[in-house]
């Protein structure tokens, strides 16, 4: 007799996989202290990820190649690319140096951002919903049309030139988006 298990338990099993296979990488490769490149496959259905060793682990019919450098010295930056990707629940990404990425419409909700660094970021129409953005840094981000920061903790955002979700500019509405979402 087979067992069989509904489509959502199936894809929700995946993406645990996937984010519990980025929580072993990402720190791995910070400690290393050299620059590395992370490889993910991107589930094109849903978005999940799983960290691979090279992109010809990826199913070309169902998945896309997600790459991204990691720089771990002070200083160095190289911007994480991953528009439209879900990093729902993440918790490993606290105190990152994520300026410059592209993040637009990425699913960042009840993610821990704690101390990031989201200047110059585009992250415009992500999803935010109860994340923790506490002493983050927005300074010259795109946060337009993000959805559902509101909910979100927002203690100790640095709001300097930022595109607010309603398309208002921090610095015109007294250096912050709060009453902006």
């Amino acid at each position: 007799m087979t067992t069989s298990f509904p489509k959502q338990f199936t894809w929700g099993v995946a993406l645990m996989a996937g984010l519990a296979m980025l929580a072993f990488a990402l720190p791995r490769v910070f400690a290393q202290g050299t620059v590395e490149t992370i490889i993910a496959c991107k589930l094109n259905t849903t978005g999940a990820l799983r960290a691979v060793d090279s992109a010809g682990n990826c199913n070309g019919l169902l998945e896309t190649v997600v790459e991204w450098q990691v720089a771990p010295e002070s200083g160095t930056t190289f911007p994480l690319m991953c528009g439209g990707c879900n990093f729902q629940g993440i918790q490993i990404m606290q105190g990152r140096d994520l300026s410059e990425s592209w993040l637009f419409s990425t699913n960042l909700s009840w993610g821990n951002f704690t101390d990031t660094n989201f200047s110059g970021a585009n992250l415009g129409s992500s999803s935010v919903s109860y994340a923790n953005f506490e002493n983050a840094n927005f300074t010259n981000a795109n946060l337009s049309g993000m959805i559902d920061l509101a909910t979100a903790t927002t203690t100790g955002v640095i709001w300097d030139n930022t595109i607010c979700p309603d398309d208002t500019n921090s610095n015109d509405n007294s250096n912050t988006c709060a009453g902006h979402f």
